[in-house]
Protein backbone atom coordinates (compact mmCIF):
# COMPACT_ATOMS: atom_id res chain seq x y z
CA UNK A 1 0.00 0.00 0.00
CA UNK A 2 2.56 2.36 0.74
CA UNK A 3 4.19 1.80 -2.88
CA UNK A 4 0.83 2.74 -4.22
CA UNK A 5 0.62 5.57 -2.37
CA UNK A 6 4.04 7.08 -3.43
CA UNK A 7 3.46 5.98 -6.92
CA UNK A 8 -0.45 8.36 -6.53
CA UNK A 9 1.21 10.82 -4.58
CA UNK A 10 4.36 11.30 -7.81
CA UNK A 11 1.89 11.27 -10.12
CA UNK A 12 -0.17 14.00 -8.46
CA UNK A 13 2.89 16.09 -8.39
CA UNK A 14 3.73 15.77 -11.97
CA UNK A 15 0.22 16.54 -13.05
CA UNK A 16 0.34 19.52 -11.22
CA UNK A 17 3.51 20.34 -12.81
CA UNK A 18 1.99 20.06 -16.22
CA UNK A 19 -0.61 22.29 -14.82
CA UNK A 20 1.30 25.17 -13.94
CA UNK A 21 3.76 24.82 -17.20
CA UNK A 22 0.37 25.10 -19.19
CA UNK A 23 -0.62 27.89 -16.88
CA UNK A 24 2.73 29.72 -17.43
CA UNK A 25 2.39 29.18 -21.48
CA UNK A 26 -1.18 30.65 -21.86
CA UNK A 27 0.10 34.42 -21.00
CA UNK A 28 2.91 34.11 -21.97
CA UNK A 29 4.09 37.15 -24.42
CA UNK A 30 1.07 38.76 -23.22
CA UNK A 31 1.61 42.55 -20.93
CA UNK A 32 -1.00 43.19 -18.11
CA UNK A 33 -0.87 46.53 -16.26
CA UNK A 34 -2.32 46.65 -12.57
CA UNK A 35 -3.34 49.51 -10.97
CA UNK A 36 -3.46 49.89 -7.37
CA UNK A 37 -1.25 48.12 -5.49
CA UNK A 38 -3.68 47.16 -2.30
CA UNK A 39 -4.75 43.49 -1.85
CA UNK A 40 -7.13 43.34 -4.54
CA UNK A 41 -4.08 44.49 -6.95
CA UNK A 42 -1.24 42.58 -5.46
CA UNK A 43 -3.20 39.37 -6.04
CA UNK A 44 -4.20 40.54 -9.50
CA UNK A 45 -0.74 40.55 -10.51
CA UNK A 46 -0.05 37.55 -8.75
CA UNK A 47 -2.50 35.13 -10.25
CA UNK A 48 -1.62 36.90 -13.95
CA UNK A 49 2.24 36.63 -13.27
CA UNK A 50 2.10 32.40 -12.30
CA UNK A 51 -0.11 32.57 -15.54
CA UNK A 52 2.52 33.61 -17.27
CA UNK A 53 2.08 37.26 -18.15
CA UNK A 54 4.59 39.98 -17.71
CA UNK A 55 2.84 42.51 -14.83
CA UNK A 56 3.25 46.68 -14.11
CA UNK A 57 1.96 47.23 -11.11
CA UNK A 58 1.40 51.19 -10.89
CA UNK A 59 0.78 52.71 -7.12
CA UNK A 60 -0.93 56.18 -6.64
CA UNK A 61 1.09 56.69 -3.53
CA UNK A 62 4.80 55.83 -2.63
CA UNK A 63 5.22 53.69 0.04
CA UNK A 64 6.60 56.40 2.19
CA UNK A 65 3.97 59.33 1.68
CA UNK A 66 1.11 59.36 4.01
CA UNK A 67 -2.13 58.23 2.76
CA UNK A 68 -4.83 61.44 1.70
CA UNK A 69 -7.62 62.39 3.84
CA UNK A 70 -10.41 63.30 2.03
CA UNK A 71 -12.18 65.40 4.94
CA UNK A 72 -10.91 67.73 7.00
CA UNK A 73 -9.05 67.51 10.26
CA UNK A 74 -10.53 68.59 13.33
CA UNK A 75 -8.19 69.76 16.33
CA UNK A 76 -9.72 66.66 18.32
CA UNK A 77 -8.63 63.98 15.91
CA UNK A 78 -5.01 62.46 15.56
CA UNK A 79 -3.10 61.87 11.91
CA UNK A 80 -3.09 59.50 10.13
CA UNK A 81 -0.47 56.42 10.85
CA UNK A 82 2.51 57.06 8.39
CA UNK A 83 2.40 54.41 5.34
CA UNK A 84 5.77 52.86 4.91
CA UNK A 85 7.25 49.77 3.06
CA UNK A 86 6.84 47.72 6.53
CA UNK A 87 2.31 49.15 6.08
CA UNK A 88 0.16 45.26 6.15
CA UNK A 89 -2.73 44.39 5.51
CA UNK A 90 -5.02 42.69 8.21
CA UNK A 91 -7.24 40.65 6.66
CA UNK A 92 -9.95 37.92 7.16
CA UNK A 93 -10.48 35.93 4.57
CA UNK A 94 -13.32 33.66 3.74
CA UNK A 95 -13.69 30.74 1.56
CA UNK A 96 -13.98 32.72 -1.73
CA UNK A 97 -10.95 34.40 -0.77
CA UNK A 98 -8.90 31.53 0.24
CA UNK A 99 -9.99 29.69 -3.38
CA UNK A 100 -9.06 33.33 -4.73
CA UNK A 101 -5.58 32.75 -3.63
CA UNK A 102 -4.98 29.26 -4.02
CA UNK A 103 -5.75 30.03 -8.21
CA UNK A 104 -3.05 32.23 -8.33
CA UNK A 105 -0.71 29.51 -6.54
CA UNK A 106 -0.32 30.45 -2.90
CA UNK A 107 -0.13 27.87 -0.50
CA UNK A 108 -1.45 29.05 2.83
CA UNK A 109 -0.53 27.01 5.97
Amino acid sequence: AGVATSATAAAAEEDEVAAAAKRQQSGKGKTALVVGAGPAGALAALFLANQGWRVRVYERRPASAAPSSSSSASSSSSPPPEAGPDRTYNIVLSPRGMGALEAAGVSLP
